[in-house]
């Protein structure tokens, strides 16, 4: 009997390995992630909808007379905004023209932003100047796709201050220096300045203190969710339409 021991020792130990694997399986399957969705559209459903009227933003995506309206406060080098743009990228291409996305730039920088516990990312205000100057020469959408698209490799230098090298990389592929020149001195200019506070002071009335903070239809929502999660509530909200 001593010799079966062993066995039965290993027998007992694989059984108990199927049998975590397949809780495992079940708490990660169709029903669970089904009621993933529902608890966060109930935990946003509770929320109050806030009366959320910024200014016209120039670095907006989709139809401005879409149904759902998400207002965006970001800043461009933190990687959970990375993560949201990348999701709300997917959303704009899901729902088309049923969907408005406006960016704000809340930079982690204490430099323009007062409302920032602390400088997080020295620079950031420039780099939030950069991308609102792409988006006043309607060069957004390239400048931000192509930021995202590089974002691994010039994170350690935008990390430490040198903001503008992936942007700078854009326009030297293509050859487009000059453009670079004028967003450079476009970004000093009284409209890009405006805009910056302008986002920065809405986002003082709402009660800002984080990046990713974004408004669905005025609910609102701190940190950056899964697309799944995202795609499930603005279903919910185009069914009201």
């Amino acid at each position: 009997m001593k010799r079966f021991g062993p066995l039965i020792l290993v027998a007992l130990l694989a059984g108990a390995a199927v049998f975590i694997l397949t809780l495992i399986n079940i708490r990660s399957g169709p029903d669970s992630d089904a009621a993933r969705k529902h608890e966060f559209a109930s935990r946003f459903y509770a929320a109050r909808p806030e009366e959320v009227s910024p200014p016209e933003s120039p670095m907006s995506v989709g139809d401005p007379g879409a149904p759902v309206r998400i207002v965006t406060f970001i800043d461009f080098i933190c990687p959970a905004c990375r993560q949201l743009f990348e999701s709300e990228k997917r959303l704009a291409s899901r729902f088309g023209d049923k969907v408005r996305i406006d960016y704000y730039a809340f930079p982690l920088d204490r430099t323009c932003n007062r409302l920032a516990p602390r400088s997080v990312y020295p620079n950031s205000c420039v780099e939030s100047k950069a991308f609102i100057a792409s988006a006043k020469m309607e060069m957004f959408g390239e400048v931000a796709a192509f930021h995202y698209a590089h974002y691994k490799k010039y994170f350690a230098r935008m990390r430490q201050g040198d903001v503008l090298a992936p942007i700078q990389a854009f326009f030297g592929g293509r050859g487009r220096k000059e453009e670079y020149r004028s967003m450079l001195e476009y970004m000093r200019s009284g409209p890009v300045q405006t805009v910056l506070y302008d986002g920065i002071e809405v986002a003082r009335t709402l009660h800002v203190r984080a990046v990713p903070t974004i408004f669905i239809n005025g609910r609102r929502i701190e940190g950056a969710p899964g697309y799944d999660l995202l795609e499930y509530v603005i279903a919910e909200e185009l069914k009201k339409d």
